[in-house]
């Protein structure tokens, strides 16, 4: 079975909980926050979904 893993853009400070809405399977895993403080990337230990964050500027 192969697994699409999504990177998601996301703005500094921002809070970030996976799964997040726009996810299809948005109900099979918990809820769990990502920690992005001291680091640019964060990865759901669940999913595998990345989430990059990005300066206001960037696309």
């Amino acid at each position: 079975m192969s697994k699409d893993i999504q990177t998601v853009k996301v703005s500094s400070g921002q809070r970030i909980c996976c799964p997040i809405p726009e996810h299809a399977s948005w109900n099979q895993h918990p809820r769990v926050y990502i920690d992005l403080h001291d680091q640019n990337e964060g990865v759901c230990p669940y999913c595998s979904t990345r989430f990059v964050v990005v300066d206001n500027g960037q696309s």
